[in-house]
């Protein structure tokens, strides 16, 4: 309730040639002037520029917030800063029982994220963290696909939106120009037939200034003027709830069409040995086909490099 307050009063103020006032907020909400000057001081504590005057109320110029009334109709949890919203799932929902509505944890920053085979992801200010706490009408065996699948609708949102040229890598990487822009993390569990929660952590490098040492690019620095994680998010959770019901080849054709891996040479490192060959197919359980001249290989876990 008290986000619908906050998500109304900064409708109200929004895009408006006058300040709109305490008596008229306090009639549209139901609530006293003092709950209103109440929601607008915290309004203010949390950083909105908002003009208070005799005349009313006004929002002078916007920044970009992640706080869930940011988000109405989303079930959104948002921290400043955390070591993980992947840890925070995981915490969320012990002892809890599944539950099909989807759920999306938000961190202005990390501590410790991490990505693929333990690897630290860098989660500085200004970047987009978050994890989708929801489920799949598919076996644990077709989990991967759900890497593949957001990997894919975050490049085609970077390419149809902001016109910055992504391409996925096999199995959750988004690069543009050879350098990482995004990562996805998938964690599951359930049933041998049956998903009965997946956690989706999802990191873009957005207005955040990436390690010189990683070869990671920032939207920042592709795009004029500057894109905002709140619009990102707010594209990408229409895109994914629209995508939930995908079937496996379904999902594999989007795949595809975001990926330019396929026919190229690669070096798969995996701890029992590496398989050098040419990428030439996903199989429907997410799968890569490489064919080194002898055989097709069936890699369904590794670090990829372009040879």
């Amino acid at each position: 309730m008290v986000n619908d307050f906050k998500q109304h009063i900064l409708s109200s103020i929004r895009n408006t040639t006058a300040p709109v006032s305490g008596e008229t907020l306090s009639g549209n909400l139901g609530i006293s002037r003092v709950a209103v000057w109440k929601h607008i001081s915290s309004l203010k504590e949390k950083g909105y520029d908002i003009c208070s005057s005799g005349a009313g109320y006004m929002l002078k110029s916007e920044k970009d917030f992640l706080y869930p009334w940011e988000f109405p109709g989303r079930d959104i949890t948002y921290v400043e800063n955390t070591e993980s919203t992947m840890i925070l799932a995981r915490e969320m929902k012990e002892g809890q029982p599944p539950d099909r509505e989807m759920k999306i944890i938000v961190a202005g920053k990390q501590s410790g994220g991490r990505g693929r085979l333990g690897r630290k992801w860098i989660s500085r200010e200004g970047g987009l963290y978050f994890t989708l706490m929801t489920s799949s009408s598919l076996p644990p065996s077709f989990a991967p696909l759900e890497s593949l699948k957001t990997g894919a609708l975050l490049a085609s949102l970077l390419r149809k939106t902001y016109s910055i040229p992504a391409q996925v890598k096999w199995p959750n990487d988004v690069l543009v120009d050879g350098e990482k822009i995004c990562g996805v993390l998938i964690e599951i569990g359930g049933e041998v037939d049956r998903l009965s929660f997946m956690h989706v952590g999802i990191g873009i490098n957005v207005a955040n200034t990436v390690p010189g040492e990683v070869q990671a690019c920032s939207i920042k620095n592709l795009v004029s003027p500057s894109v905002t994680r709140k619009d990102i998010l707010t594209r990408f959770l229409k895109d994914y709830q629209k995508a939930q019901s995908w079937e496996p080849d379904t999902v594999l054709a989007f795949w595809k069409r975001h990926t330019s891996m396929l026919g190229k040479t690669v070096r798969i490192s995996q701890p029992f040995g590496t398989v050098s060959g040419t990428a030439v197919d996903v199989e429907r359980d997410g799968s890569l086909l490489v064919a080194d001249g002898n055989r097709v290989h069936r890699i369904t876990a590794g670090d990829v490099r372009y040879a």
